[in-house]
């Protein structure tokens, strides 16, 4: 059976490395699937509708400006149809992968259009992949906050190496986050929320939590056999 391995981190320059990884390692760019939170609108403006990078005269400054244009210039080379839209209760994304077209029918290269309130949204695309339902509101909610979400779709014999790779940089352990959310008074995702402001969601990358498992294992799930997978 093949497996979806999952992984959340609260940068997008890790998830970038670990992107490029997957790709040198010899996994194809119709495996992988990308999630970002760009509530701020930094990366959104460096997307076209062919998924290429462009110049943006209204970058914060040029030294940001330049860095946000390289991680998305970086991204168009490793993944497959990079696209810029939003997701109720989430906000402004940039996404790329086969996990688009389950969450309302994005094939890449929409710019600031509306997805997912068709088909149930980001959670339901997740579970669509086999991630369960608790564990697809964890995600989602990690998005929503600012996290970067990566989803491999591999067989059985590549998917330890799968995720060694993408927990050489750290992700986050969903379950632990998870509980320290409700510890805070988190009462689960909700697709019909407000979407956080770039100021709580700024708020959230830099709160620091606890990291007790260095190797956890809930990030591995079968994949539906309805699901098309290489």
């Amino acid at each position: 059976m093949n497996k979806t391995v999952v992984a959340l981190y609260d940068d997008i320059s890790s998830a970038q490395q670990a992107l490029d990884k997957l790709v040198a390692s010899g996994f194809a760019r119709d495996q992988i699937s990308l999630m970002a939170n760009d509530v701020s609108k930094r990366y959104g403006k460096y997307v076209t509708t062919s998924g290429r990078v462009v110049p943006s005269d209204d970058a914060v400054t040029a030294g940001d400006g330049a860095g946000f244009g390289a991680t998305i210039g970086a991204l168009t080379g490793i993944v497959a149809g990079l696209a810029a839209f939003v997701i109720p209760g989430v906000g402004p994304v940039i996404g790329a992968g086969p996990l688009l077209a389950g969450i309302g029918g994005l094939t890449g290269g929409v710019i600031g259009g509306v997805v997912g309130s068709a088909t149930g949204g980001l959670v339901a695309g997740l579970v669509k992949t086999g991630i369960t339902p608790e564990d697809a509101s964890y995600y989602a909610e990690g998005i929503r906050r600012g996290g970067t979400l990566v989803v491999v779709q591999t067989d059985e014999i590549n998917v330890q190496r799968a995720r060694d790779i993408l927990n050489h940089y750290v992700p986050v352990d969903i379950e632990e986050r998870g509980a320290a959310w409700h510890a805070g008074g988190w009462r689960g995702y909700d697709a019909n929320a407000e979407p956080y402001s770039p100021e709580q969601v700024a708020k959230f990358r830099t709160t620091k939590y606890e990291r007790k498992n260095a190797d956890y294992r809930r990030q591995v799930y079968d994949v539906p056999e309805e699901v098309p997978h290489r």
